[in-house]
């Protein structure tokens, strides 16, 4: 049976989102460390 539109694009965000994660979390934690450390 053929893989539906609605799987594919799915499948493809799940790996986007996958490969994506530790580029944001790396650069948000670099932009907003110093925000964060002065709320301490």
């Amino acid at each position: 049976m053929a893989i539906t539109n609605h799987k594919r694009i799915g499948k493809c965000l799940e790996q986007l989102t996958a490969g994506l994660r530790p580029f944001v979390e790396r650069e948000l934690k670099s932009n907003y460390q110093d925000i964060h450390q002065r709320r301490k």
